[in-house]
């Protein structure tokens, strides 16, 4: 699957905690604004990394806790792990994201295949930032792909989800 017409992968990036600060109030900014424009608005994800990044960065920057906690406690966050895991049984031997796409048909474009290897990619990055300017934005392209595949196979499954109940 692919993004499909009017539909965008954005992303950003910190490599210290300034510019980490900036992102996540940016990116609180946007989800505020979101909110504020369309009051249904939804952030699907799957399993609970984002909600607890989110309540981590709010804490380390003290700053949005308030709305970290809104968008918590009005279910505008939708953990479709916690879906699938109480709603389908399939014949996969674990219920991670990667095992269900194989229900929706997602090809990953990323040469990254799984969360540790993001990992070991950007551990690699940073150590070639100042060694190796060239080769580490090649890392770095290369975790922004994972995040993107991630991104993508979430719209899929929730796509696939949608279509199970027709």
């Amino acid at each position: 699957m692919s993004i499909d017409q009017g539909e965008e992968f954005h992303w950003l990036w910190a490599d210290d905690r300034a510019a980490e600060r900036e992102i996540f109030d940016q990116f609180m900014q946007f989800a505020k604004s979101r909110l504020e424009e369309f009051p249904g608005f939804r952030i699907f994800h799957y399993a609970n990394y984002e909600q607890a990044a989110l309540k981590r960065l709010a804490e380390r920057f003290d700053m949005h806790q308030d709305l970290v906690e809104k968008l918590l406690s009005t279910n505008v966050f939708v953990d479709l792990y916690k879906v699938v895991k109480a709603g389908i049984q399939t014949s996969e031997p674990k219920y991670s994201i990667k095992n269900l796409e194989n229900f929706y048909v997602f090809d990953r474009a990323s040469d990254v295949k799984e969360a540790m290897g993001s990992m070991e990619y950007y551990d690699s990055y940073v150590q070639a930032l100042s060694e190796d300017p060239k080769h580490a934005e090649t890392l770095k392209r290369q975790v922004i792909s994972y995040n993107q595949d991630d991104c993508v196979s979430t719209l899929a499954l929730t796509r696939w989800l949608r279509s199970l109940n027709n």
